[in-house]
Order: C-alpha cells, then sequence, then structure tokens
C-alpha cells in the first residue's frame, strides 16, 4: 500500500510538472507566431495613412462600398465590420481613413470590463490557482486510492475462488489418506491412492496457474517470445496428455491444415503450452464420464488475423451466464465464474498477453468450445 501510494504522488508531481511546461510552452507558440508569423505581420497603417495624405488623388472603392455613410454606420463599423469587411480606422488630413482586409481574415470583437471586476480578478487569480493545483493533487489521488481499493477487492474475492478450488481435491485427498491409514489391508487402496496423486497433481496445477497468473497481472514474469511451430506443439500436448491419462474415456482429434501445418508462430512457448493444457484440463475436469475433445488448428476466416485455433468438447456445457461472464471484457475472476475458475481466467490472460483474441461458445446441442485468433 506504502508503494503504491508512493508512486501515486510520483505520477502526481509529473502530471504537475508536465502541466506546468505545457501551459508556459503553449503561451511561447503562441507569441512565436504572433510575432513571426508570416500570416501575423501586422500592417504598416502608418504608412499608407501617409501616402493617402501625400498623394491627393481620387479614392477608388467597391460597387458595394460607394455609398453614403451616416454617423450610425461610423459608429458600427470602427467597432465591428463594414459590411463583413474587418476594418481599422485612422484619423487622416483629410477626414477618416477606413482601411479593410479580406473577409473571413480578421476575428474581431470588442471587450470591456469594469475597473473593479479586474481588480477582483487579480485579487483571486492566485487563489484560483492554488485551488487548481490542489485538485490536480488530489483528482489523480482519489482515482489512484479507487483504482487501489477495488485491486485488493479483486484479489480477495479472487484467491477466496482459489482457496474454494484447493479445499476440494485437498479434502479428497485427506479423505483417500486417512482411510488408507486406517484400513491397509483394503482391496480398494490402489484406486484410492490413484485418486490421491489425481488431487495432487490438481493442487500443483491450481498453484502453478496462480503463479503465472500473477505474474501476468503484475508484469513480473519474463516469458520469451520466439518463433516455433504451432502444429508441432499442438501434437506435443495432446500426445503428452494421451500418456499421462493412459485409457481413461476420453478420445483427441486433432485436425491441422495443410497449409498451417508448419506454421511458425511467435509467442511464448511456455505459455502458450500452458493455455493449451488448461482448455484440454478443463474439458477432462468437467466430463468425469468421458467426452470427445478435438483441437483444430486452420487459417483465420478474418482479414485481421491469420490464424484461429478451436478447442471443443462434446461434454455438458456450461450455461449462458457463465459464457456472458467468460466473454466479458473484465479480468475472470474465479468466484464469478463458479467451476471454471483460474484455469480459464489464465487462458483470456495469455491470450490478451499475445495480442489474440478469444471467445467461449456452448456447442449444440452440448458441449463446450474455445475459439483463439491468432
Amino acid at each position: 500500500m506504502i508503494r503504491n501510494m508512493k508512486n501515486a504522488a510520483y505520477i502526481v508531481i509529473a502530471l504537475l510538472f508536465i502541466a506546468v511546461l505545457l501551459v508556459f510552452a503553449d503561451i511561447a507558440i503562441f507569441f512565436f507566431l504572433v510575432l513571426f508569423g508570416e500570416d501575423g505581420k501586422p500592417v504598416e497603417y502608418s504608412a499608407i495613412v501617409q501616402d493617402v495624405s501625400a498623394a491627393g488623388a481620387a479614392y477608388e472603392l467597391p460597387e458595394e462600398l460607394r455609398r453614403d455613410y451616416t454617423l450610425q454606420d461610423v459608429v458600427r463599423f470602427t467597432r465591428y465590420y463594414l459590411d463583413d469587411y474587418p476594418v481599422q480606422s485612422y484619423v487622416a488630413d483629410r477626414g477618416i481613413l477606413v482601411i479593410g482586409g479580406p473577409k473571413n481574415s480578421v476575428w474581431k470583437y470588442n471587450l470591456e470590463f469594469e475597473i473593479s471586476l479586474l481588480n477582483m480578478l487579480m485579487k483571486y487569480i492566485p487563489l484560483l490557482f492554488l485551488l487548481n493545483i490542489c485538485l490536480l493533487i488530489m483528482a489523480p489521488l482519489a482515482l489512484q486510492k479507487r483504482w487501489i481499493r477495488r485491486r485488493e477487492e479483486e484479489r480477495t474475492e479472487w484467491i477466496a475462488g482459489v482457496s474454494h478450488d484447493i479445499r476440494t481435491p485437498l479434502t479428497l485427498m485427506l479423505g483417500n489418506a486417512d482411510y488408507i491409514r486406517k484400513h491397509p489391508e483394503e482391496p480398494g487402496n490402489a484406486a484410492r491412492a490413484a485418486a490421491v496423486e489425481e488431487q495432487g497433481l490438481r493442487i500443483r496445477s491450481l498453484v502453478a496457474n496462480l503463479n503465472m497468473s500473477s505474474k501476468l497481472d503484475f508484469g513480473m514474469g519474463s516469458y520469451e517470445k520466439t518463433e516455433f511451430s504451432f502444429g508441432r506443439l499442438l501434437r506435443e500436448v495432446v500426445a503428452d496428455t494421451v500418456n499421462a491419462r493412459g485409457e481413461e474415456p476420453y478420445t483427441f482429434e486433432l485436425v491441422i491444415a495443410e497449409e498451417p501445418c508448419e506454421t511458425r508462430v511467435r509467442c511464448s512457448r511456455e505459455l502458450t503450452r500452458r493455455l493449451l493444457e488448461n482448455l484440454i484440463n478443463n474439458a477432462v475436469r468437467h466430463n468425469p464420464d468421458g467426452c470427445r475433445i478435438s483441437l483444430r488448428f486452420d487459417e483465420a476466416k478474418s482479414p485481421r488475423r491469420r490464424y484461429c485455433l478451436e478447442l471443443a468438447d462434446d461434454g455438458k456445457g456450461t450455461d449462458t451466464d457463465t459464457l456472458a461472464r467468460l466473454n466479458s471484457r473484465d479480468d475472470l475472476r474465479p468466484r464469478r465464474l463458479g467451476e471454471h475458475g483460474l484455469g480459464l481466467r489464465l487462458v483470456k490472460q495469455i491470450a490478451r498477453y499475445h495480442g489474440w483474441r478469444v471467445r467461449f461458445d456452448s456447442e449444440e446441442p452440448h458441449g463446450f468450445r474455445c475459439r483463439i485468433w491468432i
């Protein structure tokens, strides 16, 4: 918390310093353009007055200006415009000299202030300046405090969801271990020991997901991006999964299009492998009675993406509310996702890390599907 507050203070000071620099820079640019700009050079009206006075020739005017002018007209154009021409009036030897410019070339408006109002402004301008500084400091601090509070709430909810995910396999492990200890000669101990091992592996996977997710959240992970064959990685992950699970009631189908078969994609191999493993484990964990799991890698039918990775199963699927939360733009939180928890949150984080687009759907009439556009 203290480190975050220090960072917020540094940010506020930097913003204040930059704001002051920008104000002075804008003022300097404005005066530079006024003084040295090609279109901003003032007209030498005094020379024109002398030339007209010395020439003594007849005056030439546009037809639309050849008319008699009343005193009301003179008062009007000396303050504003003469038939939309911006004008300046001067007292010459022969009367009043009115010099006009092209239409739509000068913005002209007279401003008047009471002296008492100007005195009051000069009195309160320092207070307004201090008020602006206070607002500039307090607003980012308030936003930072709100952001920290929201992050703490999300972290608390996240930890609660992860704890719930770990508590279930841990309970099964302790129960089976206690039964094996009390009944060492029981014939079913081998199955119970296998269940203990499976739940232990599940906890290990949860802890690894938690560690990786935390690193991605806070930018602490050093995940190197390299070019490698994406199709070869898919085959490795499927082969390792089949070898690890033996004769379990799951069938795998891997379809890689002919052209992208040896396509080399630049990404983090470690993160991409974790993404694939989490998607497969999600399908396995939520379909204990078995299902068919298919992986497809093909060219994307989108002008902005090159390839599409799809992992689908024909299991029990999920409800529409969970799908809506999975596809939301907000960070995924385990308690909001129910039984899907941390695994799919990490899938979305890894996709975001690489700039990929991910979407979850429910297959018809049942099943679950994740598509990732690369």
